[in-house]
């Protein structure tokens, strides 16, 4: 079995629409699940693929924001981050190196194994939004769990990292 990684060359980078490589707003391609290692090689994860769709900003966004689609413009747009136990749409392309603004297009993490930012401990399997960009617990009663922890978070503190398996888990 092969599978064609289009898209991994692009990851870390802003304006990928715009250059003229062809590539589409909404277009979805995948990741392998490596972390970047400085200049050196990229580290395996978990051997996973993460699912990425190329989208466009319509406002300012930092690398590994958990956000949300544009209303009327669902799947090719990103203007918010994920409200106070809100669905998670996707994450901002966490190996960028700075904000991405209105107007940039960039790779924004739709599915699988990606690195986010905890808002407090994430006590339980499920998160959600927390309203900043961050993430938390989702609670049983919360309807839009967007994903499930990889690894333990319950003793992390307010703005440290933990890596989850982005995608709608009920």
């Amino acid at each position: 079995m092969s599978v064609q990684l289009s898209l991994d060359q692009y990851r870390g980078q802003k304006n990928i629409v715009a250059d003229g490589n062809g590539r589409k707003l909404g277009e979805i391609g995948y990741l392998q699940d490596t972390t970047v290692n400085g200049n050196g090689p990229h580290i395996i994860n978990s051997g996973r693929l993460v699912k990425v769709q190329v989208v466009e900003a319509e406002a300012t966004l930092s690398p590994g924001n958990a956000v949300t689609f544009t209303a009327d413009k669902h799947g090719t747009h990103v203007d918010a981050v994920a409200a106070d136990d809100a669905a998670i749409d996707g994450i901002v392309d966490p190996e960028l190196t700075s904000d991405v603004v209105s107007g940039d297009t960039f790779l924004l993490i739709i599915g699988g194994p990606v690195l986010v930012t905890v808002n407090g401990n994430v006590a339980g399997p499920n998160i959600v939004g927390a309203g900043s960009g961050k993430v938390k617990t989702a609670l049983s009663t919360v309807a839009n769990k967007s994903g499930r922890t990889i690894e333990d978070g319950s003793s992390k503190a307010d703005g440290q990292t933990m890596r989850v398996d982005l995608g709608r888990h009920h």
